[in-house]
């Protein structure tokens, strides 16, 4: 029964440990690899030039398209899809688009706006609609909490299959408001990587032999003896 008690609580304590070790392993990845965001440089660099032409409506009309009781604390013209649009940011994180052509509003972004939007962010490579999403991995942030629901599109700029982008479109606005390059593929690689971590240490746990019953004073002396030989 003794011998029961020691096996089980050395075993315990080594299950224990190992996951004590996948909890400090995935507060480091939390610590050195971020979430995804998309900085105002990297998107203004990916929009294609405003053409003159037709546009715009003056900011009296565009401002007229905001909802009944909106107070408005950002305007800015930008290019969705190549089309001019205004994007006013209201109160309550909240925002709404109106065109630049007709000094509209902009409705309900569908999965064919999303997709139009995608592909001139990132023109040239094939695109795919995957879902309309409230959250998910990548956009925990509550700064995207006035462009949900999020369209989700999938680019691919690989040969190989590898190089899947995945880009998340307003669907208040229609923007492209973050982009998660490869991380899909560099989580699962930090995973396997973990998960090789845990498995060497349990080999190595079973390979130590079996548990025997060691008096905590002898241990002691043990490792302090051990010390003092390597100075």
């Amino acid at each position: 029964m003794k011998r029961l008690l020691f096996l089980s609580h050395r075993w315990l304590g080594i299950v224990l440990c190992l996951f004590m070790a996948l909890w400090f392993l995935s507060g480091v990845v939390m610590m050195y690899v971020g979430y995804p965001k998309l900085g105002t440089a990297e998107r203004l660099q990916t929009l294609p030039p405003l053409a003159s032409a037709g546009c715009c409506v003056n900011l009296e009309q565009a401002l007229a398209a905001l909802p009944a009781g909106a107070r408005p604390r950002s305007l800015r013209l930008t290019s969705i899809g190549g089309r001019p649009v205004f994007i006013a940011g209201l109160e309550k994180n909240r925002f709404a688009a109106i065109s630049g052509h007709d000094g509209k509003a902009v409705g309900n972004i569908d999965a064919e706006a999303a997709l139009a939007a995608a592909r001139t962010f990132l023109p040239g490579q094939p695109a795919r609609y995957l879902e309309a999403l409230q959250e998910d991995a990548w956009t925990h942030s509550r700064a995207l909490d006035g462009h949900r629901p999020l369209h989700v599109g999938e680019m691919d700029g690989s040969d190989d299959g590898q190089g899947r982008t995945l880009l998340y479109v307003s669907a208040s606005t229609g923007e492209v408001v973050r982009d998660a390059l490869r991380l899909w593929e560099q989580r699962e690689d930090l995973r396997a990587m973990e998960m090789g971590r845990l498995k060497q240490a349990y080999d190595e746990g079973m390979a130590s032999g079996e548990g025997r019953h060691v008096e905590p004073a002898d241990f002691l002396a043990a490792l302090k003896a051990d010390q003092r030989r390597r100075g």
